[in-house]
């Protein structure tokens, strides 16, 4: 008998010392500095680009330039779901982080049941792929909504999901908005917070914007039963239960930080002075959100935030790019003769590594919209002062009779 007992002790010591320094490396591993914010199809890292290749996940080398799927297994064709990188529904939100790449992706499809009513099958997935492709793990999925934003931070990967109060049904769509966040160090997923669809938030949605040391930034818009949008810019305490709002507004809206500096880009602005076909106008704001500084306003326009730039494109292709770090502007060559060699479309920069990512497939003859004849895209790294000073002209060196040709965008 006493020998038994000296055996289950010693099973027991083994086993809470096993799992002591299973806690120990747990408390003592350090997570990456600062935070990574998810981007669309696409994220960055000093090597090179993750990027969506059809419905899989692959890795462009900015050295070598190879493209790689980020799948381990011999002789796969990364078509079906036996590949680690491949993913049924479409792929969206992608961030990297300590070695992991968060993959949201979504898939639906609509059909009739036997009485002939329409209905819709959904899954959406949050998954975590090592860069290696060795390692896949599922952390949240839910067959009543979709993913909408995500960001990594302090060893934690926060996002935020909407799901259908009452499942999916033909013409009604309540929302209820949720934030949800995943401890990578004990691997435990928890709902912070989740905004109830109600008459006044009838279909609503909630952005992850931005962050400091202390928060986490949002935008959540919201339309009523009635149609009238609101947006709401809040800032959550990490660490606290619920938001706080700074600032609401009865306009159709984006926001933005942009290291530490704080943006708004009202879709629907309205200036008796300003006479513009949809226009778009950039503001920015103090810390929180107030005291607008007028930047630009364009007309027919979108933009797309790169590292050290902000990059404007209008519906005639024509493209201006602003250096938010030193308040300047640059032109693109073709904006002013409406000729001229193709401007390959920016995917993102690195300025600290003098680089710029880019489309290099040459595009002339197509129109913003226009159907492609499948993927014909090809990546490419360059370096960015040679790419900048190429195809594009600072703003304070062009003439009067330049300057004129720009009549699709003010420049504050």
């Amino acid at each position: 008998m006493k020998k038994n007992v000296k055996y289950l002790l010693g099973i027991l010591t083994i086993v809470i010392v096993f799992v002591g320094v299973i806690v120990f490396i747990k408390l003592n591993k350090d997570f990456p500095k600062g935070s990574v914010q998810a981007g669309y199809r696409r994220c960055y890292v000093d090597e090179g680009m993750y990027f969506v290749r059809g419905n899989s996940v692959w890795f462009f080398d900015n050295v070598s330039g190879k493209e790689t799927a980020v799948c381990n297994k011999p002789n796969c064709k990364h078509n079906d779901e036996n590949c680690n990188a491949y993913f049924s529904g479409l792929i969206g939100e992608m961030l990297v982080y300590d070695g992991y790449i968060y993959i949201g992706s979504f898939f639906n499809e609509l059909s009739h049941d036997e009485n002939n009513e329409l209905t819709m099958e959904l899954d959406s997935r949050f998954t975590q792929l090592s860069v290696d492709g060795t390692k896949r793990k599922e952390i949240y999925n839910t067959q009543n909504g979709s993913l909408t934003s995500a960001i990594a931070k302090d060893g934690k990967v926060y996002f935020t999901a909407y799901e259908y109060q009452n499942g999916w049904k033909p013409n009604e769509y309540p929302l209820d908005s949720s934030l949800y966040s995943y401890d990578l160090r004990w691997n435990k997923l928890d709902k912070i917070f989740t905004y109830k669809a109600d008459a006044q938030h009838y279909n609503g949605n909630l952005d992850i914007i931005g962050c400091d040391d202390d928060n986490i930034f949002f935008l959540y818009t919201f339309w009523s039963e009635n149609g009238e949008v609101t947006s709401s810019i809040q800032k959550y305490k990490i660490g606290t239960d619920k938001p706080i709002e700074l600032r609401r507004d009865s306009q159709y809206l984006d926001a933005y930080v942009i290291e530490g500096e704080k943006y708004i880009l009202y879709r629907t602005y309205k200036d008796e002075n300003i006479v513009m076909e949809d226009p778009l106008f950039l503001v920015k704001c103090n810390d929180d959100f107030q005291d607008e500084e007028k930047i630009f306003v364009a007309e027919s326009a979108a933009i797309h935030v790169l590292d050290g730039y902000i990059h404007i494109i209008n519906d005639d292709y024509n493209k201006v790019l602003f250096d938010y770090k030193n308040m300047k502007y640059y032109v693109a060559t073709t904006s002013l003769t409406g000729e001229g060699k193709y401007i390959s479309d920016i995917y993102n920069t690195d300025l600290d590594k003098n680089m710029v990512y880019i489309d290099s497939t040459d595009y002339t003859g197509y129109l913003p919209g226009d159907a492609l004849p499948g993927d014909i895209s090809n990546n490419a790294a360059l370096p960015w002062d040679d790419f900048l000073n190429e195809f594009f002209i600072p703003y304070e060196d062009l003439n009067e009779q330049d300057k004129e040709k720009l009549w699709w965008i003010i420049l504050f």
